[in-house]
């Protein structure tokens, strides 16, 4: 039976936006809070009873700084922050994202300008241009919400916004917001919803998943078809996002969800909301292209 005192401990340790540990004077850990299992990827089943010396000799290229201070009981406590290298990783990826919209926003503005000095009437080339330049600064805002998602994550301020919806319009809405985007590429989307798609889920994230995947897809599969089905089975939903373009490497298809490769920082992320709705995200690859599944129940909660 659990006392007061140990439950606020618990309180304290869940509510830290750092990452906590305890250790006994055996030096065998007894406590390893939420932020320290994303910041380490050990969950604290897993670290729990585990010699201190034996978990963060497998954690050493880790990117936070860890220290410790003595315990009243003969053990000792640790804090851990994100350090130096996951700065540069957020600035690395900020840089990477935003250069290529940015530099695109900046085409399409500057031949705005140039067309409306010169008097040009072309509304159709007007609408164009400017409906490239939203695409481009919806891309900027994308990237700007991923990084403050990476951010809240870390700290442990990350939640969803639950609602009731229909996820065929959310899919609808993500193709047309990328459509420029599959023409620049040479990629015609083919989307399919079929089945009673209502459910509770949060709107704006799962519109981010989608977009990520596809995004990821005009990527690889390049000049070639890409499929987007979602699909009610029972009481779940089934999203399928296919390219047809070459098979990935085994090593990079490994990696695909791990954070700290540049690239994958948004696959990541999908990830991470599609476990907050209790549901699976998995990636398979032939020769045939590269297809992610995503399996989500109606009710996430």
């Amino acid at each position: 039976m659990s006392s007061p005192v140990a439950d606020l401990l618990d309180d304290v340790l869940k509510a830290s936006i750092d990452g906590v540990c305890v250790f006994d004077r055996d030096h065998r850990c007894t406590h390893w809070n939420a932020a320290l299992e994303r910041l380490t990827g050990v969950t604290a089943e897993a670290a729990r009873g585990k010699l201190r010396e034996e978990l963060f000799s497998e954690l050493e290229q880790r990117p936070f700084t860890l220290s410790f201070s003595p315990a009243a009981n003969g053990g000792v406590v640790g804090i851990a922050r994100k350090g130096e290298e996951g700065i540069n990783e957020m600035l690395s990826v900020a840089s990477h994202k935003l250069k290529t919209p940015l530099a695109a926003l900046q085409i399409h503005l500057g031949a705005q300008l140039r067309g409306i000095q010169r008097g040009n009437s072309d509304r159709a080339w007007m609408e164009k241009c400017t409906a490239s330049a939203i695409e481009q600064s919806m891309r900027m805002a994308d990237t700007i919400n991923m990084l403050v998602d990476v951010s809240r994550i870390d700290s442990g301020r990350w939640k969803l916004d639950i609602t009731d919806f229909e996820l065929g319009a959310v899919a609808k809405h993500a193709v047309d917001r990328l459509k420029h985007t599959a023409a620049d590429n040479g990629c015609e989307v083919r989307l399919e919803a079929k089945g009673d798609l209502h459910g509770r889920w949060d709107r704006v994230r799962l519109e981010e998943v989608l977009a990520t995947l596809l995004a990821n897809a005009f990527k690889h599969g390049a000049g070639k078809p890409v499929d987007l089905q979602v699909t009610a089975q029972g009481s779940e939903v089934q999203i399928v996002v296919a390219d047809h373009g070459p098979q990935m490497d085994p090593e990079d298809l490994a990696q695909v969800f791990v954070r700290g490769q540049r690239t994958a920082l948004g696959l990541w992320i999908a990830r991470e909301v599609v476990v907050a709705h209790k549901g699976t995200i998995d990636v398979t690859s032939t020769s045939d292209g590269t297809r992610f599944v995503i399996v989500l129940p109606k009710a996430a909660a």
